[in-house]
């Protein structure tokens, strides 16, 4: 009925009997809708089902002990999740040095979800502080512990792989993460990562001209321990900007790797820091029971601009800052200038400066000259299924 002045005035039968027919449909398609959401919900329940009994099957015959925790489900629209409180896996990674490595991740809670608008796809999301502790039987007191958290955390993997798996793959993405790594005597160092992404492939079966792994990853800024003593002089000491890394091993090695030794190809390491920006490539092996050997190329550049700000704030002598500049005016107005030289080209100093850098026998070189040990152990032949129990 319409409203008219002071009148009532009653709805033509036919607009009625349209606002009816209008109203059955609304309500047909939104019981539809329920209907399909809730068989959509009921098979991705299923199928999440399936997959973590595959996977507790998988782990049991490889000799790992799984503690899935409280389970609840829960969802929303067209979309399925199974969340595992209290998780816990026991087991032993393998290691070409002393046969395993004693592995015990715990987590507060782990959902994994399904969705029918990708249903290929299963994502896991880390949800409250998850803990990774490894120890070595033949070193005791050497144990690691890794705790993280973050924001946003999530990874995907293709439906039905399993963690044994011959080929797979997996994504990854956080907002923010803090990454808590405690050593042996109590050391404790904390980073915090922003927006992280990356993603990562294997294949064991991978031939001379593919990658037996490969991974891939990119990150805004990392936020260095405040334990580090950092220059106070440099502009944003404290964290590392723009840093990727991208790695890969070869699937079978090649010809100048000695045997049974594992091949890392560092394509591409790159990051920012204060006024200098870093990039580096290279190779290094990893001989069952013995150390590290490679070789890198460092690239540096803006150690003229990092010289000068130090030596403004007074952390250096003021003569290595004179010598810089004098380098810097010689570069600009000397036999290197040129009639072709850019007013917008940056100083000498501040150019690419390519440094190489060698591992051999457990320490570091630059070139020829050793500057720190490091304490390398042997790398894993592979990236896969973890070793059974012996």
């Amino acid at each position: 009925m319409l409203y008219q002045g002071r009148m009532f005035l009653p709805l033509p039968p036919s607009l009625l009997l349209r606002h009816a027919r209008w109203v059955r449909a609304l309500g047909l398609a939104l019981l539809c809708l329920a209907a399909m959401d809730g068989l959509a919900w009921l098979a991705a329940q299923r199928l999440l089902d399936d997959t973590l009994l595959g996977w507790t099957h998988d782990l049991a015959a490889r000799g790992w002990t799984i503690q899935p925790g409280v389970r609840r489900r829960g969802g929303s629209l067209l979309t399925a999740r199974i969340t595992l409180v209290s998780p816990r896996l026991l087991g032993r990674i393998a290691t070409p040095t002393d046969g395993a490595r004693t592995a015990l991740w715990g987590g507060d809670r782990l959902t994994l979800s399904l969705s029918m608008l990708h249903p290929r796809s299963l994502r896991i999301r880390p949800d409250g502080a998850q803990v990774l502790r490894l120890s070595d039987p033949s070193r005791p007191g050497s144990d690691l512990a890794l705790r993280w958290q973050g924001q946003n955390v999530l990874a995907w993997l293709p439906l039905g792989m399993v963690p044994g798996g011959q080929s797979g793959r997996i994504a990854w993405s956080a907002t923010q993460m803090d990454l808590q790594i405690l050593g042996s005597g109590g050391q404790d160092t904390a980073f915090r990562v922003r927006d992280l992404t990356g993603h990562g492939l294997w294949d064991d079966a991978a031939g001379p001209q593919a990658s037996r792994l490969a991974l891939s990853a990119t990150c805004a800024r990392i936020d260095l321990p405040l334990s580090w003593p950092m220059p106070s002089a440099l502009p944003h000491a404290r964290s590392i900007r723009d840093a990727g890394l991208v790695v890969a091993i070869p699937g079978t090695p090649d010809s100048g790797a000695a045997a049974g030794s594992t091949t890392v190809l560092v394509q591409d390491v790159h990051a920012g820091w204060s006024t200098l920006a870093l990039q580096g490539v290279g190779r290094a092996g990893f001989p069952p029971g013995g150390t590290a050997d490679g070789d890198f190329t460092l690239s540096v550049e803006g150690v003229g601009r990092t010289i000068h700000t130090l030596e403004q704030a007074g952390s250096l002598s003021p003569y290595i800052g004179r010598m810089v500049a004098a380098i810097d005016r010689w570069a600009a107005t000397g036999p290197m200038a040129g009639p072709s030289t850019s007013p917008d080209a940056p100083a000498l100093t501040d150019r690419r400066i390519d440094l190489p850098l060698r591992l051999r026998g457990g320490m570091l070189l630059i070139g020829t000259v050793p500057v720190v040990p490091l304490a390398i152990g042997g790398f894993p032949p592979a990236f896969g299924p973890p070793a059974p129990h012996p």
